[in-house]
């Protein structure tokens, strides 16, 4: 009998899932929205259909399946299967995740953040493929890591290592979703740099962008093309992000002393454009002391990792399950 793995990335717009050969082929590729407004229960439904129109795409059934990896944006219970809460989803608060979907498809199911997700994605098949010490930054929406330190992913006591959304970057300020001001996540991410060029042309009009549309209608993704296009204030918003970015990875590298820093998620479309002040700061701050420069790399495997991570990861739990002996690393 053939067999497969189902990983599913549950992102904040999107929800993508994929089959794979027990050898890690990609079969197949499904997308629908997350809808997350219409509250956890909806969500779960939405993921059910999604894994349910991925096997149809793949010509797969059910019976064929060895099991499912879920990445999910939220802290979380891997041991139990629950979420705890996420800043970003109010009602996602002890949401029994493998109960779930183990009812509904009787197989084995496996969950956890989707920045570790893409960990091991891009630990086994990506840019840190070979290497023991690996620091991933997902940017995007939210702002999330994930560390393999000595060939062992990092959890921690409660699963949250490498937490570094609300570490804080600024002192005073912007206000943060958790309550506080100055977090990292309020400057390095597209919601961040969004503010960033906001505040750039309000004290400059060196910028195509405000002529064409409404600042409140400016993307992320359109400050890195108009980035590409020249634009002054796009230039000066990346370049101010990266420095952000660039100061916080100095404490974070030194913390855990990476052989390779992989940057993901939507905003790592920048590029250079954001890891070159970056790559400037670590490098200037760290030389004397680490004796080595650590590279910062856009991620190669970019939203696929995530998908491949959860394969990776769930098929890794299956055969440990099985021998009783899975630590996670």
């Amino acid at each position: 009998m053939r067999r497969f793995i189902v990983g599913v990335d549950f992102g904040g717009t999107e929800i993508r899932s994929a089959v794979f050969t027990s050898s890690f082929e990609k079969v197949a590729v499904y997308s629908i929205a997350t809808q997350s407004e219409q509250g956890a229960a909806a969500v779960l439904h939405r993921i059910e259909d999604c894994i349910t129109s991925v096997l149809f795409a793949a010509n797969v059934v059910l019976e064929e399946v060895m099991c499912i990896g879920l990445g999910i944006p939220c802290f979380l219970n891997r041991h139990t299967g629950h979420t705890l809460f996420s800043p970003e989803y109010p009602d996602w608060n002890n949401v029994a995740v493998v109960a779930y979907f183990q009812n509904v498809f009787k197989i084995p199911v496996f969950i956890d953040k989707d920045v570790r997700m893409h960990l091991f994605g891009e630990w086994f098949f990506g840019a840190g493929k070979g290497k023991k010490n690996i620091l991933v930054l997902s940017i995007g929406r939210r702002l999330d890591a994930a560390v393999v330190m000595d060939g062992r992913v990092l959890y921690g006591a409660t699963d949250s290592a490498a937490d570094i959304s609300h570490i804080p970057a600024v002192p005073g300020g912007r206000r943060c979703s958790c309550g506080e001001h100055g977090c990292l996540c309020r400057y390095v991410s597209a919601v961040g740099v969004i503010k960033t060029f906001q505040e750039e042309i309000s004290v400059s009009s060196d910028s195509g962008l405000q002529s064409k549309l409404p600042v409140d209608m400016i993307s992320a993704e359109m400050i890195t093309q108009a980035c590409q296009d020249g634009d002054k204030a796009a230039l000066a918003t990346m370049h101010r992000t990266g420095e952000i970015l660039g100061e916080s990875l100095v404490q974070f590298i030194a913390l855990f002393n990476p052989e390779i820093v992989i940057i993901g998620g939507g905003l790592s479309r920048a590029g250079d454009f954001l890891l070159n002040s970056a790559q400037k700061v670590v490098t200037q701050r760290l030389r004397r002391f680490e004796r080595r420069e650590c590279p910062l790399v856009i991620s190669p495997l970019q939203s696929d990792g995530t998908l491949l991570g959860c394969a990776v990861h769930a098929a890794r739990c299956l055969a440990a399950a099985k021998e009783k002996k899975y630590n996670g690393a």
